[in-house]
C-alpha cells in the first residue's frame, strides 16, 4: 500500500527541496566524475605495479645453469 496518497516523487519536490545539490554536497555528476578519476588513478598505479621488473636476479640453482648456458653460447 503506498503511503503517498497517488502523488508521485519528482526530483526533491515533495520534500520542497530545490533540484540543485544538497548543501555541502557536489552536483552528481562533479561526484561521478570525481569517483572516475579517482578509479583512473587506481588503474593507472595497477597497471605499474603489474609491469614486469627491468632486471632479474638469479640466484641458487639457477646461477650454475646460466652460467653454463653463457658459456655454452660462445
Amino acid at each position: 500500500m503506498s503511503l503517498n496518497n497517488g502523488t508521485a516523487r519528482q526530483g526533491h519536490k515533495l520534500l520542497g527541496l530545490p533540484e540543485t545539490a544538497f548543501a555541502g554536497f557536489p552536483p552528481a555528476e562533479m561526484q561521478l566524475a570525481g569517483e572516475l578519476a579517482a578509479i583512473r588513478a587506481e588503474l593507472a598505479a595497477l597497471r605499474e605495479a603489474l609491469q614486469p621488473p627491468r632486471s632479474i636476479i638469479i640466484t641458487g640453482p639457477e646461477v650454475e645453469r646460466v652460467l653454463v648456458a653463457m658459456k655454452g653460447s660462445k
